[in-house]
């Protein structure tokens, strides 16, 4: 006589809890879906775990060495097998395993894998504000899958042609019964013949054996555009991945602008300092600034306090986004001297007496 106890690895006075407990871990790694499994092991579990569970049928067990209770063993269904056949119901072991263990068959083989496009290749640029002001070329190279060139991605040979995969005849998904503890069911997996997407290849392209791409290198030209900001992206359709039915995904170029030994940005806005002395902020004068785009005359009015700004219109970067560009504006900086000859000090101390 089997020992239930013993199969589930627990003592005679386990709780019902500690019995759960041991069922599940038992069941998860013995389960004929996994790898390693045991068809038998998994059946025997789920007959102990369906009599030891169950108060009245535990208490026969453990009174005479069997239970009464009504239905087969192993079938939680009173030996009428699967009450939702016929109804119209199917069902998808992977989800159900996955809801009793968190196991159980990936997504992507419970609902068929599809032929997809390719993935998004993502790279980083790193331009000057002078580059960022005018706009830019840039060449990238990387390595990614492409189309095939001798088949164009159709992954037969030239002259051939793709058929309908023999094994699930043309859906993609393959179903097999599957007996449970819960029952009989019917588990729906991916056609490995054509990987789901329900043809293949009469004759197998030469170059890339059926795959429709190919491990190449890429050199791609990147068009960076006047104005662009740092953290800004630039994107290019198709020039990503080659996916599996021909369609590519997309090149995201992450763009950083590097920092200027003269110029702070603000979004379109420039900013930038300049010195000047007393009497020029006092008595107002027109100097020379740098802009990024040269230099220009820069009229410091009378009177101009330190780290006053003078606003220099459209002399910023181009707007993106809309026409125009934004301001420059100059922090003027008024220098203070820490030593004067006597005559500066006799006019200095004459405007004192002017209350200046």
């Amino acid at each position: 006589m089997k020992n239930y106890y013993d199969i589930l690895g627990v003592s005679k006075g386990a709780s019902k809890e500690e019995i759960k407990k041991a069922y599940r871990k038992l069941a998860h790694q013995h389960h004929p879906d996994k790898g390693g499994g045991d068809e038998d092991k998994f059946k025997e579990i789920n007959e102990a775990y369906q009599v030891l569970s169950d108060d009245s049928k535990r208490q026969q067990y453990d009174q005479f060495g069997q239970s009464f209770g009504g239905g087969a063993q192993g079938n939680p269904f009173g030996g009428q097998g699967n009450p939702f056949r016929g109804q119209g119901v199917e069902f998808d072991l992977g989800d159900i395993f996955e809801q009793f263990f968190g196991g159980g068959a990936s997504p992507g083989d419970r609902r068929g894998r599809r032929e997809t496009r390719g993935r998004d290749i993502e790279v980083s640029l790193e331009i000057t504000l002078e580059e960022a002001y005018l706009g830019t070329q840039k060449d990238v190279s990387y390595q990614t899958h492409v189309v095939c060139e001798r088949c164009g991605g159709k992954k037969h040979e030239p002259g051939s042609k793709m058929i309908t995969c023999p094994t699930c005849r043309g859906v993609g998904k393959i179903k097999q019964q599957q007996r449970t503890f819960l029952g009989v069911f019917e588990n729906v997996q991916t056609c490995p013949e054509c990987n789901g997407g329900g043809s293949i290849p009469d004759k197998k392209c030469t170059k890339c054996y059926g795959e429709g791409r190919i491990q190449d290198s890429v050199n791609v030209t990147v068009d960076i555009p006047a104005g662009i900001s740092d953290g800004s992206a630039v994107k290019i359709e198709g020039a990503g991945e080659a996916g599996t039915n021909g369609s590519s995904g997309a090149l995201y170029a992450h763009i950083r602008v590097k920092p200027h030994s003269v110029f702070k940005r603000r979004e379109s806005d420039l900013y930038s300092s300049v010195n000047v002395n007393v009497s020029q902020a006092v008595l107002g004068d027109t100097i020379k600034v740098d802009t990024i785009d040269g230099k220009v005359d820069l009229k410091v009015p009378m009177g101009t306090q330190s780290g006053e700004l003078i606003r220099m219109r459209s002399k910023g970067m181009p707007k993106l986004r809309s026409r125009g560009r934004g301001d420059h504006f100059v922090e003027v900086n008024v220098d203070i001297p820490k030593k004067v000859t006597k005559k500066t000090e006799s006019l200095f101390k004459k405007l004192r007496e002017e209350g200046l």
